[in-house]
């Protein structure tokens, strides 16, 4: 498949193409939805900087964010994570960041291949793209959730497609060899690694000022 396409275009989605950071807030959503308040307000006070600071004084509690909000959501069913994907998927719809979505349509009409590389769940991102690129082709690499007997364990399936794992799971589906050119497109420090396969480096920030970016002197794009 991947002769057919002249270059590879990687983009991250939070932040990105969409303005919000996902993973977290879907779960947060999800809760809403449900009108579980006590789950959700746990949820918000998790990500709060008065837990961080807690956090600092009281060493039992968890700085891995991520890890600890998916632990509260086990044993929620397949079938309502999938119900709240779609409802999630309709509100990102509206969080387009412009620039960079109008960058994807330009690698899509150019025939380039498009790979969207994210720490996001699969679950919202598999619909979300379906939904707003009817019969375009991506490559979706994210991180899983993990379900047993279509109920959810309160783990990823693997591990987390963030930092080097991006480059480790880009490698599994992509030969950079067939390509002419490589794009990738961030708003983040954690990409790195990614950033260092691109022939053209793209940063979307309203902080050029940032040492990283300083660093790789990426072309920069309005959030």
């Amino acid at each position: 498949m991947e002769k057919n396409f002249k270059n590879l275009a990687i983009f991250d989605f939070c932040g990105t193409l969409v303005k919000d950071q996902t993973a977290d807030l879907f779960i947060m959503l999800h809760f809403l939805r449900k009108l579980n308040l006590i789950k959700f307000i746990q949820i918000f006070f998790i990500k709060s900087l008065v837990y961080d600071y807690l956090a600092k004084i009281f060493k039992n509690l968890s700085l891995d964010k991520k890890k600890l909000i998916l632990k509260m959501s086990r044993k929620i069913s397949y079938e309502e994570f999938y119900k709240s994907a779609h409802f999630f998927s309709f509100y990102l719809k509206y969080r387009f960041i412009k620039s960079t979505k109008i960058l994807l349509q330009e690698h899509l009409e150019k025939n380039d291949l498009v790979v969207i590389s994210s720490a996001g769940y699969g679950i919202y991102l598999r619909i979300f793209f379906k939904k707003n690129f009817m019969n375009k082709k991506f490559i979706i690499i994210s991180s899983e959730l993990k379900f047993k007997n279509m109920y959810f364990t309160g783990n990823l399936e693997g591990n987390d497609n963030y930092g080097k794992e991006k480059v480790i799971n880009l490698k599994k589906y992509i030969d950079f060899n067939n390509f002419h050119k490589v794009f990738v497109y961030t708003d983040s420090e954690s990409d790195l690694p990614i950033l260092g396969l691109a022939s053209e480096k793209f940063v979307v920030t309203n902080k050029p000022n940032q040492k990283w970016i300083k660093k790789i002197n990426p072309i920069l794009l309005n959030n």
